[in-house]
């Protein structure tokens, strides 16, 4: 039996290093590729343009950040070419622009988003310096958080002359009409104390850039989900468009009765009327497209609606703009290149100032 101890013993000690050896090595290299990878997120991390902070009544907003070419004001927007001041100047002609990623302008500097191309579209016009346009864009938005952030702005006493709404991608990403961390705030207030942990312990796994890239992977071998997200859904769809057109109709209402234009824009999208082919980002594989790949059938009902029913006159409908393009007009997945940005700020400008939107004051 004491022979049996010792040789037990010494058989310990004789692996003992071994493991060691093995089991740090793994954790050093498990660490060493999380580094790699997060330093080089731009190919599978989430850009630093869709860091998030809690924000009351729209659930979330982008966290204040000032860095080259991307600064994040804490009040709430981004800033742009020659911006103007904060709070706005009553002696000026001032618009708000609302929307999600592709208005914040994610993937371009600051002076390359719409709004800023819309500024210098609109000063140039006026020849004036008398416009000034605040980005609102939001990574993640949609109508209905946009009409909340919009009524915030009113009854904090920030009233603009014009507000413009430019949506259409995010209203079929969020096809339930849910905010992006709906899930996560009912499974939190459901049994806040006990899920605490727990969801501190997810986010930190799930947050883990090896993570990521094997979520991807994974996305991969599972195959083409995407065609199977668009078909048959038809009615979904057009609840979607309801919806939004309800959105749309209150924004007008709350403008009205605060003496605010109101101007909504259907923007263009990758996935309808635009040839793939110009596509700099695109592989082939619509999955890559994720959720976003509902807009392509999304679009096609509402172009069906508008033939049917009048939107309004103070409707800008861009949805096809790129039919007929042979260029790429796409940084990423979604999100525009500084011309594309250029060329919809001037459809905009165009718009506005020929419907008598902007800019009398």
């Amino acid at each position: 039996m004491v022979e049996e101890k010792k040789e037990n013993k010494l058989l310990f000690w004789r692996f003992y290093p071994s493991f060691c050896i093995v089991f740090f090595n793994t954790v050093a290299v498990f660490i060493l590729i999380n580094i790699l990878i997060f330093f080089g997120r731009s190919v599978f991390y989430e850009p630093r343009d869709f860091v998030h902070i809690y924000e009351p009544f729209t659930q979330f907003a982008q966290k204040p950040e000032q860095r080259d070419g991307f600064n994040i004001t804490r009040e709430g927007y981004r800033k742009i070419k020659d911006q103007g001041p904060w709070p706005p100047n009553t002696d000026r002609y001032n618009v708000f622009v609302f929307g999600g990623s592709t208005t914040l302008g994610v993937g371009v500097r600051d002076d390359q988003a719409i709004p800023s191309y819309l500024q210098e579209y609109l000063r140039g016009k006026l020849t004036s310096s008398e416009v000034n346009v605040y980005n609102f864009g939001r990574t993640s938005y949609f109508s209905a958080q946009e009409t909340i952030l919009f009524v915030r702005l009113l009854t904090q006493g920030k009233i603009p002359n014009l507000a413009i709404f430019v949506d259409g991608l995010n209203e079929f990403f969020y096809e339930t009409g849910e905010p992006k961390y709906t899930n996560l705030f009912r499974k939190f207030m459901s049994n806040p104390y006990e899920t605490r942990l727990g969801n501190s312990l997810q986010s930190f796994l799930q947050d883990l850039p090896v993570t990521r890239v094997l979520d991807k992977v994974a996305k991969k071998i599972i195959g083409d989900r995407a065609a199977r997200i668009e078909e048959g859904d038809v009615e979904a769809k057009t609840a979607v468009i309801k919806r939004y057109l309800e959105n749309k109709r209150i924004i007008e209402a709350i403008g009205n009765g605060y003496g605010v234009d109101v101007l909504f824009v259907w923007q263009p999208v990758p996935t309808y009327k635009y040839d793939l082919r110009y596509h700099a980002h695109y592989d082939g594989n619509r999955d890559a497209f994720e959720q976003h790949v509902r807009s392509g059938l999304g679009y096609r009902v509402f172009a069906d609606i508008r033939e049917r029913q009048a939107v309004g006159g103070n409707f800008l409908w861009l949805g096809d703009i790129q039919e007929n393009s042979t260029e790429n007009l796409y940084v990423d997945r979604v999100h525009y290149t500084s011309l594309f940005s250029r060329k919809i700020a001037n459809l905009i400008g165009r718009f506005a100032h020929s419907n008598s939107l902007c800019c009398e004051h």
